[in-house]
């Protein structure tokens, strides 16, 4: 017969039973933080909470920002948030990428061209911007899926799986 978690907690020796002062540390980080906003000055009190996701705070960049704020989100922010307004991204980037290339501003450097997602890339699907990129006629994507622990150990140490 299988013992409930409640029984077994009982058999256990008193060293290795669970203490209850996690209760007592989440008391006192509750008052840290009240402390904290009631010496915080009144006008600054906002910035502590928000209701806004990551998603939505870059979606707001995007629509309310300049072009270098645009790049910035593409070359910095993780694909997955600003995954649903892909679309609005691409068109930006496409509609932008001749006159950001004329003018050259100081942000739109090659180190920085280097980390947008090839496939963002206007006229990527062209061989000739591929080939002038250095890049090969395919492009293969990598799977969303993480490689294994023991996948990571057999490429490191050279076996194949």
């Amino acid at each position: 017969m299988v013992k409930g978690n409640i029984e077994m907690l009982a058999e256990l020796p008193k060293k290795y039973k669970p203490r209850k002062t996690i209760k007592k540390g989440r008391g006192m980080s509750c008052a840290a933080i009240f402390t904290l906003l009631y010496f915080c000055n009144t006008e600054y009190r906002n910035t502590f909470y928000g209701t806004w996701t990551s998603k939505t705070f870059q979606k707001y960049r995007f629509d309310q920002g300049s072009d270098r704020t645009k790049f910035t989100i593409l070359t910095t922010v993780h694909r997955s948030i600003w995954k649903s307004f892909e679309v609005e991204m691409e068109e930006w980037l496409t509609h932008s990428w001749d006159s950001l290339h004329q003018e050259k501003p100081d942000w739109f450097t090659e180190s920085a061209i280097a980390h947008i997602p090839s496939d963002m890339i206007p006229h990527w699907r062209q061989g000739s911007v591929r080939e002038e990129a250095g890049e090969k006629e395919t492009i293969i994507l990598a799977s969303k899926r993480r490689m294994s622990v023991l996948e990571g150990l057999g490429s490191a140490v050279g076996f194949a799986s």
